[in-house]
């Protein structure tokens, strides 16, 4: 049974496009504060970074990771094989 207003009572947003997903993305690392689990397809650490808060500590995913590693925070990134 299809129930069209599920996610929104659960808090879940789906963001559709890079530009949507990126600073939800950013702003989940920036404010975590002790662990982190992502997943995705591709994942290119040289991309750039797209919020203002995250522009602040640097260009790129790669400077972001740094960053919230530096804070104590624990990453775990699953690249999914889609074969």
């Amino acid at each position: 049974d299809h129930d069209p207003g599920f996610a929104l009572r659960c808090g879940y947003r789906f963001l559709l496009t890079a530009a949507e997903a990126y600073p939800a993305l950013e702003a989940a690392f920036l404010g975590a504060r002790t662990e982190i689990w992502a997943s995705f397809l591709v994942f290119d650490p040289s991309t750039r970074l797209r919020s203002p808060e995250a522009l602040a500590i640097g260009k790129t995913w790669f400077d972001l990771i740094v960053h919230t590693l530096k804070r104590g925070v624990r990453i775990t990134i699953v690249i999914s094989d889609f074969d």
